[in-house]
Formats: structure tokens, C-alpha cells, sequence
């Protein structure tokens, strides 16, 4: 999911979306608001940006507020999505357009599954914005996909009419009560999706592997920071404030090595850790540390935002930073052998500052190679604990021969970054799943020999165990669905397979779940409900495609879910909308009773269902999701 966060709050909406039927890339529906009234198909026209552009906005007004764009994106199948995003603009509703995005920026949205990435600190003349246009290009796009056997695919894309796209432009235009004024001196707060899950389908192809996506783009917005999710800034050097234990950064994300795009600043705490041309600090020592660099000097800064301040927990600066005077590339370790092993999904950068996305790196590694975990950097660790499966960042000197990638780390660095898996429950003490995915990858994709104190022990995806060492797991329970972050064992130690940091029973977060329903294989429906009232909402999802996503859980493990039954909740509120294609706007509601009459009302008056999403609290034993928030996009069947 694609976010540009503006910050002010404004009310949620949903408009028009796509549910993409067989592969999935972010959430279904996490925040809602906004039409899609315009994309560009194969041949068309981006209108990118000019070359050099300034870096904010100017106006002759000496009123001006803030504006800070972040993007971010959920885990899914989608191993890159690398597309350049040409034109973020905002109009004005007397009909001025203010560019809020400096240069035509490369992004890989999949890169973003676990943080959120500052792009943008502009200053905009004040006034009323009642739209937004999203531009992309997808003539150079890379868009990489794995099957279920785990095979990485160069998927090829194509628009919703089958032909190859080139540019996309999407308008999210805003209802009169909601355009967003933006006063002198008052940040504005507001989030703009271009959700990856909603926007593409894949199809496979079984011999050989092949994959075609196609694009349906759809616009979301919303109008907050994730609170839970981390955010990254990356950037230049420009001061510290030892004083207001602050940095301030000029902004430079992903590749970009020219302009800037603002400044943004942070704020540090005692319990900050810092490394600083390879040196490991924390707290004061490390603001120490920071402050003494030169201006420019690379930083990266890692952390949360709590009352629209970012407060970072890690800051890499000078050398440390990847791709700073070294290669460096952050992928999976899928097999090793001796002293070197195989990555695969990796984001490259590159010792000039560039970027790319391989998938697959050959990594060698030896004695003097430096491995430490990122949360606990001042620790070093042996090259053994480099194992199957564990999510590692490695800054070495890279070749490329015969269209294959190596890393040389001999004299490099291997950080070990948070691992994640995810499974089903199938013995509680010790904790053993049936992995659904390793850190995003299918358990087909790794060879696990060598991970066990013997060949009989290697890590086997069927009964992967876990160690949980403080964690209460006295809940669990066989048949249990489990989310662990952490750190693979060291290789040949297992078992235990795994080193949980934190544990979280996906069968008690289940009440978080988004419902997509889809009847465009069957070119929509009449009659998609088997009743419809103030009350409820029964389904008739036998001729739909769904899809049940459970709290951040792969909807492979939730597919033999099903939901009968949608119910307002107590109060009857919530934030639904309801389309239909080829008329303007979009009918807001504020009840769940008023939503389903105009649901009703159109099918009744001859319109079709296309999809449908809805997002609230899970009841698995009723089949049943108490909504807060819903979308209906309809149509006008096409005369037989």
C-alpha cells in the first residue's frame, strides 16, 4: 500500500476499489477515502515531472503549512514492486496545482512490508485542497512474484483490457465536506493509498513458471500515522540538538543522491542505539557521536510515531550506512554451504548509492566477516549464527558475471535483522508449527540442510520448532495459527529452529479481519445477499471469489475461513460508501441501516455487485463480521 501523509486529521472514507483475487500485496482495506476517477493504459501519458524541479512548493502568500508524505505497504506475495512515481500533485479547490513531490522517484512498494518511508517534508501555500493525483510509470517497472512452490517469477503487466501499461495516473477528488483547508502555522494530516492488495492480480502460468499482473488501480486515503508500524527517514546530516535530544535530517530517500527532498527532525532518547562509522553507542554517547559529523553525512534513522513525532530507536550513520562506499543488499537466506550462502528477494544498493532489486545473490563469508543482530548491534556473533531462513542485511563488494550476483562479506559485515514466521500450531511445548512463510518466502523456496546438530534435525516446515524462553504460551493450543518474530537458530544447532522474540496468537487477534468478496469472473451479481436489513447482512458468496485476512496472518492460512453474516455494531455507526461505475461521486453513509437500503436500492433498480470489502471484529464461530467500515462497487450489467 502506496501512503502520503499530510498532517491533519480528516474523517475516513472509502470509495472504489479492486480486489485482487489470487495474489495480494497489503491489506485489503486498512484506511478508506477517495474515487478513482482517471488511469492510463498502454501508450499513455505520465506526465512526469520536469527534471529538476524545486524541492517544495512556492507561493506568493506568506501563509504556508506543512506537508509530509510517507509511503508504506503490508506483507504479501510480491517480492518487488518497483515502479517510478512521476507527479504527486495537490489542487487547490480554485483550481492552483502544487507539486508535493520534487523528482521522479523509483520506489519498490514490497520493500516497504515491514517499515514506512518518509519521502517528503514540503511547505504548501494555505487554503483549501479538495484533490490529489497519483502519477506512475510502468515502462521500466520490475515486478517480481514467487508461485507456490516458491519459484521467483518476472511477472509481465498488463492493464484491466490485456494490454501492456505503460503510465497510470489516478485523481482522488474529495466530497465538499471534506476538502482539506491547510491554515497558516497548522500541519495538515492526510493519507493517500495506492493499495498494492486492491490494485493487482496475478495470474500463473504452469509451464515454465510465468506470471501476468493485471493492474485495476485503485485510491485510497486516511488520515493518520500508523502508530504500531515503524517508520524510517533516510537522508543527510544537516544538525543535532543535543539540548532538545533532537536530529535534524535533510531528506534523501531510497536512491535519490540529488536535492533534497525537506528536513525533517527527530527525536532520540537514553535508549537509542547508534552506529556511527562502525562504531556501536547508545544514548547520549551516540547524540555525541551524530553531532560531531560532517554535514551531508549519510544517516538513516529507524523508530515510531507518537503525536506526530518520529522518536528513533536506531540511527546508522557514515560508513555504517548500506551502500555507502560498499555494496550492501537485505534479503533471505534460502541455503548455505560452508562459508557462503544463497539470498534470495534482495533490495540492492550499491557502493555509488544506487539501487536494484535481485532475486537471487550468491553470499561468501568468512572469519573476519563482522556478524552482529540488529537489535543488539554492540554484540558480536559468530559467523554460525548465519542459518536458513534468517533476514539479513550484508555490506561487501559485489561482481556480476554470467547474469549471477555475488557479495563478497570476507572482509564485510552480516547484520542479522528481525526474522518473522508464521504458521500453524501443531505441538505446544516445545512450540512447533507448520510454517506458512519465512519472512515473506514459501517454505518450498529453502533448503534447510545443514541447519540441525544432524541431517535427522535439520529444520523440517511441517514440525518447525520454537523456541519461546519467556514468553507465556500457556493459551496455545494445537490448531492454533501463530505470528513469532525473532531470530533463526544458528545453523547447525537446531533444534530449536527458531529464537521467538515476541509470540502472538493469531486465533485471539482474530476479531481483527478484512473480508474482499469478488464476482468479476462471473461479470457481477444480481443478487449477491440472501437477505439485507438494518440489522444484517446475509452473503451469498457462492458464485465469489473471497479472501479473509486475518491480522497480518497469509490469507492462505485464513482461506478455509468464511463469513456468512456482515452486522453493524452496537451503535449502528461506521464509515461505508457505496459506487457505482460510470456516475459520478460516490454516496457516502454514517449507518450501517442507510448502507444496506441503497445497496438494495441499486439492485433493485437493476445494478450488479462487483466486490465488496469490509473490515471490523471476527467471530469465527458465527461466520460473522461486526463492520465498521464497508465498500460496494457496483456496475450496470451489460445488455445480452
Amino acid at each position: 500500500m502506496f501512503r502520503v501523509s499530510v498532517l491533519r486529521r480528516l474523517p475516513h472514507k472509502m470509495l472504489p476499489f479492486s480486489l485482487a483475487a489470487r495474489v495480494r500485496s497489503g491489506a485489503l482495506m486498512t484506511l478508506l477515502l477517495g474515487l478513482l476517477t482517471a488511469c492510463g493504459g498502454g501508450g499513455g501519458s505520465g506526465g512526469a515531472s520536469p527534471s529538476v524541479p524545486p524541492a517544495a512548493p512556492t507561493s506568493t502568500s506568506p501563509s504556508t503549512g506543512t506537508v509530509a508524505l510517507t509511503l508504506t505497504d503490508a506483507p504479501g506475495d510480491f517480492l518487488s514492486y518497483t515502479v517510478d512515481v512521476t507527479k504527486i500533485e495537490l489542487r487547490k479547490a480554485n483550481g492552483d496545482v502544487v507539486q508535493a513531490l520534487p523528482l521522479k522517484t523509483r520506489i519498490d512498494f514490497a520493500q516497504l512490508a515491514k517499515v514506512s518511508e518518509f519521502l517528503n517534508v514540503a511547505t504548501v501555500p494555505e487554503g483549501v485542497y479538495d484533490q490529489v493525483t497519483l502519477s506512475l510509470d510502468y515502462a521500466n517497472a520490475k515486478i517480481v512474484v514467487q508461485d507456490t512452490n516458491g519459484n521467483t517469477i518476472n511477472a509481465k503487466v498488463q492493464d484491466a483490457g490485456g494490454q501492456p501499461l505503460t503510465t497510470l495516473v489516478a485523481t482522488l477528488k474529495l466530497a465538499d465536506s471534506d476538502k482539506v483547508t491547510i491554515r497558516k502555522g497548522i500541519p495538515a494530516n492526510f493519507a493517500l493509498d495506492f493499495d498494492l492488495s486492491a490494485s493487482n492480480s496475478v495470474a500463473f502460468g504452469a509451464a515454465p513458471p510465468s506470471a501476468v499482473v493485471t493492474v485495476s488501480p485503485f485510491l485510497m486515503a486516511a488520515a493518520q500515522f500508523d502508530a504500531t508500524r515503524e517508520h524510517r527517514v533516510r537522508g543527510l546530516f544537516d544538525s543535532a540538538d543535543k539540548t532538545a535530544s533532537s536530529i535534524t535530517l535533510k531528506i534523501r530517500p531510497f536512491e535519490h543522491q540529488e536535492t533534497q527532498f525537506g528536513k525533517l527532525t527527530f527525536s532520540v532518547t537514553d535508549t537509542t542505539s547508534y552506529e556511527v562509522d562502525g562504531q556501536v553507542l547508545t544514548g547520549s554517547a551516540g547524540l555525541d557521536a551524530v553531532a560531531a559529523l560532517a554535514v551531508d553525512t549519510r544517516v538513516i534513522a529507524k523508530g515510531l510515531v507518537t503525536n506526530k513525532v518520529l522518536t528513533a530507536t536506531n540511527v546508522v550513520a557514515g560508513t555504517a550506512v548500506p551502500g555507502n562506499g560498499k555494496d550492501a543488499a537485505t534479503g533471505v537466506v534460502v541455503s548455505r554451504v560452508g562459508n557462503s550462502f544463497e539470498m534470495r528477494g534482495a533490495h540492492v544498493e550499491n557502493h555509488d548509492g544506487t539501487g536494484d532489486f535481485a532475486a537471487a545473490i550468491h553470499v561468501n563469508f568468512g572469519a573476519n566477516t563482522k556478524v552482529a543482530a540488529a537489535d543488539a548491534p554492540g554484540t558480536p556473533l559468530s559467523i554460525g549464527a548465519i542459518s536458513i531462513g534468517q533476514l539479513v542485511t550484508v555490506r561487501g563488494a559485489a561482481t556480476t558475471a554470467n547474469n549471477s550476483r555475488t557479495l563478497d562479506a570476507t572482509a564485510g559485515a552480516v547484520r542479522l535483522e528481525i526474522s518473522e514466521v508464521a504458521g500453524e500450531v501443531v505441538a505446544a511445548s516445545p512450540l512447533t508449527i507448520k510454517l506458512a512463510y519465512v519472512n515473506a518466502f514459501k517454505p518450498p523456496a529453502f533448503n534447510f540442510a545443514g541447519t540441525g546438530s544432524s541431517a535427522n534435525n535439520d529444520a523440517k516446515p511441517d514440525m518447525y520448532v520454537i523456541s519461546t524462553t519467556g514468553l507465556d504460551t500457556g493459551a496455545l493450543v494445537i490448531g492454533d495459527v501463530v505470528r513469532v518474530r525473532g531470530h533463526v537458530n544458528g545453523f547447525g544447532l537446531a533444534p530449536p529452529d527458531f529464537n521467538a522474540r515476541t509470540l502472538v496468537d493469531v486465533a485471539l487477534e482474530a476479531r481483527a479481519a478484512e473480508l474482499g468478496a469478488s464476482w468479476r469472473k462471473t461479470g457481477a451479481t444480481k443478487t449477491p445477499f440472501i437477505s439485507a436489513s438494518a440489522t444484517s447482512i446475509v452473503l451469498d458468496l457462492s458464485s465469489a471469489e473471497t479472501e479473509l485476512h486475518l491480522g497480518g496472518i497469509p490469507r492462505a492460512i485464513a482461506n478455509s475461513d468464511a463469513v456468512k453474516t456482515l452486522v453493524p455494531k452496537e451503535d449502528g455507526s461506521g464509515e461505508f460508501a457505496v459506487h457505482v461505475r460510470g456516475e459520478e461521486g460516490v454516496k457516502l453513509f454514517r449507518t450501517f441501516a442507510e448502507t444496506a437500503d441503497a445497496v438494495q436500492a441499486q439492485l433493485t433498480a437493476g445494478k450488479a455487485l462487483l466486490r465488496l470489502e469490509a473490515q471490523g471484529q471476527y467471530n469465527r464461530a458465527n461466520a460473522q463480521l461486526t463492520v465498521r467500515r464497508m465498500a460496494f462497487d457496483l456496475v450496470v450489467p451489460a445488455v445480452q
